[in-house]
């Protein structure tokens, strides 16, 4: 089997008259589902590799006779590679506006009902002359370009119902090179399963405030220098991440509007895209119809009218998704807003809490140094009472230091006793200033 951009080939024919009106260059595709009794190409039919063909180069060479002017598909069976052949008409078509002809084993009924292959429909859109149904020996009438009789001819165009070509009653040719391959066969054995399709999933672009903070260096920043030569370090790894996320959350809030005028942008361009094309499809259409019989002026008509049908509901789908994106969008950037002013707000509770620990800290260095204060205060009071006492019980401490000594080891105090302020007065020269 081959893939849905590639075609493998049994044979091909460049600038013949046997296989339709005109000149015309024939592909003949390697595998078949069928299997008909007295089918004249019993070596097409097997499902295997032949000559791997892109339909574009394919497309070339089958036009490289500037006489051609039709391009006809058999095989095998040419709805196995429906959707590689739609491709290779619609180049070929590129290149020089040419007919198509096409055999096929399947009956249209079934063709447009449950397609066998991917790209059917395009084919089937492509294609101006279709020659459904196996080929069944015994009815073979040896009549125009069917196989058999229980074979049809159908006109999905009117491109070729008044070119003067026969193609039920004239005789019958060959569709080969050299022998002639009847469509078969007379049982359906199996059918390729088209590929899964692809989900696409969009993803909306999210954004939020930012909140400034203090820059390092100044105070709040981190850094809190107390009284004396104490300092205290605070941390300021999480305060600076919370930073950068609030700068990021802020440059991404700054680029939705942005992305939501893409989104808009590009939507309108597809719509008008896509209007650009029915119209211009619309157009073509109007003047094939004004050529056509009133039958085919009737389908054309249908058909126009189911383009702009779709393209309503395409124009409609398309708001409608732009709409959703642009909702989920503002739910996104709403939820993220509210995620940042949380971790903000814990933050900042943080941070207080840490700045009150930090003062209960400061006030009880305070009061320790105020402490320690009162207590040198008590003890240069307490020597100068001891000063004065021992003065005053030794008069002729002065006069040699034995005396002295005498009178130092004499006095003690009490145990369990400590000297009071109170008992002795001060004198004016004894009074210091208070060094806080």
């Amino acid at each position: 089997m081959t893939g849905p951009q590639t075609l493998n080939v049994a044979a091909t024919r460049v600038g013949t008259r046997a296989l339709g009106p005109g000149v015309r260059s024939v592909v003949w595709v390697q595998g078949c589902p069928f299997c008909c009794a007295g089918c004249l190409a019993p070596e097409w039919i097997p499902e295997r590799p032949a000559r791997r063909a892109d339909p574009d180069e394919l497309a070339a060479e089958l036009l490289a006779d500037p006489q051609v002017t039709g391009v006809t598909l058999s095989g095998g069976e040419p709805m196995s590679q429906a959707a590689g052949l739609a491709r290779l008409v619609r180049r070929a078509r590129l290149l020089r506006d040419v007919s198509v002809v096409c055999f096929t084993g399947y009956r249209l009924e079934r063709l447009r009902s449950r397609p066998p292959a991917p790209g059917v429909p395009d084919l089937l859109a492509a294609v101006d002359v279709l020659i459904d149904g196996t080929y069944v020996a015994a009815l073979d009438d040896g009549r125009g370009l069917r196989g058999s009789s229980n074979q049809r001819v159908h006109h999905l165009t009117g491109r070729l119902t008044e070119c003067g070509y026969d193609f039920e009653g004239r005789p019958g040719t060959s569709r080969s090179p050299s022998r002639a391959p009847r469509p078969c066969s007379s049982a359906y054995r199996r059918e390729a399963s088209p590929p899964p399709s692809r989900a696409r999933s969009t993803r909306c672009a999210p954004g939020t405030r930012r909140r400034t903070p203090t820059p390092p260096g100044r105070p709040g920043a981190g850094r809190t220098v107390m009284s004396g030569r104490k300092t205290i370090q605070v941390d300021e790894a999480q305060w600076r991440r919370v930073q950068r996320r609030a700068r990021q959350l802020q440059g991404l809030q700054r680029n939705v509007p942005r992305l939501l005028d893409d989104v808009r942008a590009q939507t309108r361009a597809d719509v008008d895209r896509a209007f650009a094309t029915v119209a211009a499809r619309q157009r073509r259409q109007d003047e094939a119809v004004r050529q056509l019989s009133d039958r085919t002026r009737h389908i054309e008509a249908d058909t126009g009218r189911r383009l702009r049908e779709q393209a309503g509901r395409l124009h409609q789908e398309l708001h409608e998704t732009a709409g959703r994106i642009e909702e989920q969008t503002r739910q996104r950037l709403d939820g993220l807003r509210r995620e940042a002013e949380r971790a903000l707000a814990a933050e900042r509770a943080e941070r207080r809490a840490e700045t009150a620990r930090l003062a209960q800290e400061v006030d009880a260095v305070k009061a320790d140094r105020a402490r320690a204060e009162e207590t040198a205060h008590t003890w240069l009071a307490d020597a100068r009472t001891m000063a004065g006492s021992s003065s005053a019980n030794c008069p002729t401490s002065g006069t040699h230091p034995g005396a002295s000594t005498g009178c130092r080891s004499a006095w003690r105090r009490p145990s369990g006793t400590r000297p009071s302020t109170a008992s002795t007065p001060r004198s004016p020269s004894d009074r210091r200033p208070s060094t806080n």
